[in-house]
């Protein structure tokens, strides 16, 4: 259906671009790796999720893994989570870490793969994937974030086809997008009607592919609704947008890009505009604005300023868009097809990959000091004598490695869980007070939690109010407490 036959002149430099865009993101992934960050607190969460579903046989509809057992919860990622879950327990932590590993590659090897036969200087090709393929999977990290981006590849695919061709069978593919974006990564179902609602306002279509369009974003959203949880999985996006709280428990990807990384936005508004400039003088001014592409880099230029986590998709969508200006770019360095050359290129990449997967290989089972830390503090808490289920007060991090310890937090990362939507309890206004104003002794005695796992740096007040009320060290380093009530 895409059409990625690469002429065979071009295999040296295929394999060469190839080689080297990997070992980039073996490089960075076992930086990642070194820093915690492919079992992150996210992949913790859904390993206990995993572990939840698997031992009930069915999904849960309230919260099953903090001690708001009452809130309303969908459990958007279940097939990942039980994924995860069995290689957890069957393999250990490593196999999570190279499930997201991989998970991150292939999203932008796919990309790569896509673009390359558009790409007249395969040298820029190369340096583009590689830039924008190592910022994407240092910024994904163990999360499902990577099929967001994949099902936005895809769909850029399919709607260069229709527009090219006028073929409605190209369009067939939006629905099973749908599909399965909203089962694997329910929060994001809206990236599989991007491309169509970006298309409707494109010039170079007429009413009748505008009402095709139409009728493919209705069926797409209707398709998104085929999962166990059916129309309330489509207003997850909506649950941690505009929430007042969000500040007080420090999430920073859902607030304002110019609130946390002024340079960072800056940055990528330049790299936004560049490709708009560069397509309104080949193509002209009108062609250009008008565009399916112009519309998809506008758009998300603009989720991504209002909420950061954003960004990732508008990376992906400019690495494509940077990737395709190659066409229209003679290559000034073309790889000789004599045997020298391509033993000599064939040579310096499998040396390459080779150094980037035995550096990847020797990071998986790195962990950072902080998870280190955590981990200690929760098995302290057990050899005292907690047992699975009993509750303990968290920060939204230490909450995470709660649930995968098998207790129950008081807070962790589901933030659509605790901001109060539709009505429920507003757990993160409650806990930014406690957590702003060091009164955490109170929340402790509301809601009967005998231990509490904190962070010092962040918590130390609350960790001295606790003090005060009677909570002993259980466990203490530089970085994390565990305290226990004396009258335990």
């Amino acid at each position: 259906m895409f059409c990625l036959n690469i002429k065979s002149q071009h295999t040296p430099a295929r394999y060469f671009s190839f080689c080297i865009l990997l070992t980039v993101l073996l490089v960075t992934l076992s930086i990642r790796s070194l820093q915690g960050e492919l079992f992150i607190t996210d992949a913790q969460y859904m390993v206990a999720a995993g572990r939840w579903i698997i031992a009930n046989g069915h999904l849960p509809t309230t919260d099953p893994l903090s001690i708001h057992s009452e809130l309303t919860y969908i459990c958007q990622q279940y097939p990942i989570c039980i994924l995860v879950a069995v290689l957890y327990d069957t393999f250990g932590e490593m196999s999570v870490r190279l499930f997201f590993a991989l998970l991150d590659m292939v999203a932008v090897l796919f990309i790569w793969y896509q673009t390359f036969p558009k790409a007249g200087n395969r040298i820029l090709h190369c340096a583009v994937s590689c830039v924008f393929g190592a910022v994407i999977v240092y910024s994904l990290r163990s999360t499902p974030r990577a099929l967001d981006i994949l099902c936005l590849a895809v769909s850029w695919e399919l709607m260069e086809k229709y527009i090219e061709s006028r073929d409605i069978r190209f369009l067939f593919g939006f629905p099973f997008l749908g599909i399965f974006i909203a089962n694997l990564h329910g929060a994001l179902w809206p990236c599989a009607i991007m491309l169509p609602l970006a298309a409707l306002l494109d010039s170079k279509l007429d009413s009748n592919a505008r009402a095709a369009l139409a009728v493919t974003i209705l069926l797409t959203i209707a398709s998104a609704m085929l999962n166990p949880y059916g129309l309330d999985v489509l207003s997850l996006p909506f649950k941690t947008i505009g929430t007042s709280d969000v500040a007080t428990v420090a999430v920073p990807e859902l607030k304002p890009m110019f609130s946390i990384v002024p340079v960072e936005a800056v940055i990528l508004i330049v790299i936004s505009v560049m490709p708009v400039i560069f397509h309104a003088k080949c193509l002209g001014f009108k062609k250009t604005v008008f565009s399916f592409e112009t519309m998809m880099i506008s758009g998300l230029l603009f989720l991504s300023l209002m909420t950061w986590r954003n960004e990732l998709l508008l990376l992906g969508i400019l690495m494509i868009v940077y990737s395709t200006w190659c066409w229209k770019l003679e290559p000034k360095c073309k790889v000789s097809s004599k045997m020298l050359s391509r033993i000599v290129l064939f040579s310096i990449s499998v040396v390459a990959l080779e150094f980037g997967a035995v550096l990847f290989y020797s990071t998986l089972s790195a962990t950072d000091q902080k998870s280190i830390s955590l981990e200690r503090a929760f098995q302290a808490m057990r050899e005292d004598g907690a047992v699975s289920g009993t509750a303990v007060l968290t920060d939204i991090d230490p909450g995470c490695r709660a649930e995968l310890n098998g207790f129950k937090p008081y807070l962790d990362t589901r933030i659509e869980v605790f901001n109060g939507q539709n009505g429920q309890k507003n757990v993160l206004a409650e806990a930014g007070k406690a957590l702003s104003s060091g009164s955490l002794s109170a929340i402790c005695d509301d809601y009967g939690m005998d231990y509490a796992v904190l962070n010092y740096g962040i918590n130390d007040v609350g960790i001295q109010d606790l003090k005060e009320s009677g909570f002993k060290p259980v466990y203490s380093d530089n970085l994390t407490v565990c305290l226990k009530r004396s009258t335990v």
